[in-house]
């Protein structure tokens, strides 16, 4: 008997769905995306249990008969492409023929079409069960298509045990619509689940475009970024860039705010996220990322979408001029008159290189005096005795010594017996350890101190009501975020209520806050979900801990005191674990007599 043989029908159908159906979100996406080719303006997807239990999609586009009705489920059976060319200049959102096949083969599938136009009163019903034709039956139904996914993966237990809770499972139908809310912004979508609606969108049947777009981004995001908005639009010969950026002052510590869509297919790229930050490296600050909806439309036969099962990544004939395109086009956006503001030279915030930095937590390191505000802070007898400053270059600034007082802790002696010298570049504690020099990293030190405190049974019980509950603009994209965390949040003091795109703040851990508590959750918020693909569940309390004590902790340019300086030493030394941050960065260096003689070549 030949070792090599073929494969059953259902079983490829099998193969086919673990490449193309990885969850309820898989058959979500192939089903709309159906729905959009077929000219569909208004898309409701029902879901119950996740998607587990089932999915429903119901449009209003062209239908089919019952021929085509028939057809549809046969493997690589499409009206999409008909010639090797067409894969070339592919228009639609789906060409394969694979997907509908592929859902049956793992689920109980109905399909209820009756085309636009058509004479008679009935549609048809398609029954499948496992890729198998049950019966085809007249059915009352209006024009265009329904499908109905039940008990996906029963018949694949091993896929079905890998599936996450129902909220999860909800949670990436959700992301996944609003992604395409923005693609589409015309279409009217409606997400239910469990009978609530979770997502309704008006569509652009009744609006212009860009006001449509416009109220997607605020669904999806917030008011805030909606109402921050710049146009971006520039016109090529053979290409254009089109969509809107975020103002340079609203902005995200992750690229999930960022959404390209090339002739209106979402896409991932890398390539384009490095022309975004390209056109905004003189205007926001490194780490931060503006929000972004950017359309790239383009002749098809310069960019091939079939380099990815499902159709996530795109490659661009020219990819050079398509970056030079991106950059030149966002950076375009924060030159042009805004008309309040007028031109956007710089992303300066009003008042400046030179405005006021925030203060520190005061109640944590309580000073009696003020430190002296020097990029090197040390006792040195010249200083006292009034001495000239010494010049440390052409065209530089020379360092101000002065005396410091009281004179009797100028060095600091801590606990430790470490003597506290000073602060450098308002970054590094210099203290003297006998004959060695050490050089403390005060953020990584306060973190360190703060992530201790908060891993510690009594100090998560504590939490701080607001006096006045904060509204938060998380968007949709956010929320997903909070629902997965939503236990370990409550654990660790946080309480508020849930709104989809905000939620109500009402009370907080009990930590020292240095921005408002509004930006402090939306930060958090964004780390957390920037982390949740790459953290199992078990580690994502303990990533929660030090994220929090990073928010919190002392910051890079804030001046110390002496007294602050000597405390927070003190603190960090009664740890075990006093070398490294949370992050697993070192805190401390250290500087020997032996190396500091040997690089003076003595």
């Amino acid at each position: 008997m030949s070792a090599i043989q073929l494969l059953a029908p259902d079983l490829i159908n099998q193969i086919a769905a673990g490449e193309v159906i990885e969850r309820p979100v898989s058959v979500v996406k192939e089903l709309v995306e159906n729905a959009l080719d077929a000219g569909a303006t208004r898309i409701v997807i029902e879901i119950i249990d996740g998607g587990k239990s089932l999915i429903k999609i119901t449009d209003n586009g062209c239908g089919m008969d019952k021929a085509d009705l028939e057809k549809c489920i046969l493997r690589h059976a499409t009206s999409k492409i008909k010639t090797q060319e067409d894969l070339f200049r592919i228009t639609t959102m789906g060409f394969r023929g694979e997907a509908l096949p592929s859902i049956a083969s793992v689920s109980r599938m109905r399909i209820i079409s009756k085309p636009q136009g058509a004479p008679e009163p009935h549609g048809y019903c398609l029954y499948l069960k496992q890729s198998q034709t049950e019966q085809i039956a007249k059915v009352p139904a209006p024009e265009g298509t329904t499908i109905i996914v039940e008990e996906l993966f029963s018949t694949i237990p091993a896929r079905l045990k890998f599936l996450k809770t129902a909220e999860t499972e909800k949670s990436h139908i959700r992301e996944y619509l609003s992604k395409l809310m923005l693609s589409r912004a015309d279409v009217a979508y409606t997400l239910l689940s469990d009978g609530e609606t979770v997502l309704s969108t008006q569509g652009g049947q009744t609006l212009d475009l860009d006001i449509a777009l416009r109220n997607a981004v605020g669904s999806v995001y917030g008011a805030r970024v909606a109402k921050s908005l710049r146009k971006v639009d520039l016109e090529l010969e053979d290409f254009a860039v089109s969509g809107f950026v975020s103002d340079q002052t609203v902005v995200s510590g992750s690229r999930q705010g960022q959404n390209f869509f090339v002739n209106n297919r979402y896409i991932s790229s890398p390539l384009l996220n490095k022309a975004v930050d390209a056109a905004v490296s003189d205007l926001v600050y490194g780490g931060k990322y503006p929000y972004v909806v950017l359309f790239i439309n383009i002749a098809y036969d310069q960019v091939d979408v079939n380099v990815h099962p499902a159709k996530r990544e795109v490659r661009f004939a020219a990819s050079n001029r398509v970056f030079e395109a991106v950059r030149a086009a966002v950076k375009k956006a924060y030159h042009t008159d805004t008309g309040a503001g007028g031109i956007v030279e710089s992303g300066l915030p009003p008042g400046g290189a030179g405005a006021a930095s925030l203060p520190l937590p005061r109640s944590l390191y309580h000073p009696p005096y003020a430190a002296p505000e020097l990029d090197l802070q040390y006792n040195n007898s010249l200083a006292s005795a009034g001495a000239e400053r010494l010049p440390v270059g052409a065209g530089a600034p020379s360092p101000q010594l002065q005396p410091q007082t009281p004179p009797d802790i100028w060095p600091a002696r801590n606990q430790h017996n470490l003597h506290i010298l000073g602060q450098a570049n308002r970054l590094f504690i210099i203290a003297l350890d006998g004959e060695d020099l050490l050089l403390i990293d005060q953020h990584a030190a306060h973190e360190r101190v703060i992530y201790e405190r908060l891993k510690t049974a009594e100090r998560r019980k504590e939490k701080q009501l607001l006096l006045v509950p904060k509204n938060v603009e998380i968007g949709q994209s956010l929320n997903k975020a909070l629902l997965e965390n939503a236990e370990t949040l409550r654990q660790l003091g946080f309480e508020w209520q849930d709104f989809g795109s905000s939620a109500l703040l009402r009370a907080i851990p009990l930590v020292e806050l240095k921005i408002p508590v509004e930006q402090f959750f939306r930060e958090l918020l964004e780390e957390l979900s920037e982390s949740a693909g790459v953290r199992a569940l078990p580690e994502r309390e303990d990533y929660l801990l030090y994220t929090l004590a990073c928010k919190t902790a002392i910051k890079d340019g804030d001046i110390l005191t002496m007294l602050e300086m000597t405390a927070l030493v003190n603190d960090l030394l009664t740890l075990p674990n006093y070398q490294t941050c949370p992050h697993g960065r070192p805190i401390i260096t250290y500087l020997g007599r032996d190396e500091l003689a040997r690089r003076f070549k003595r």
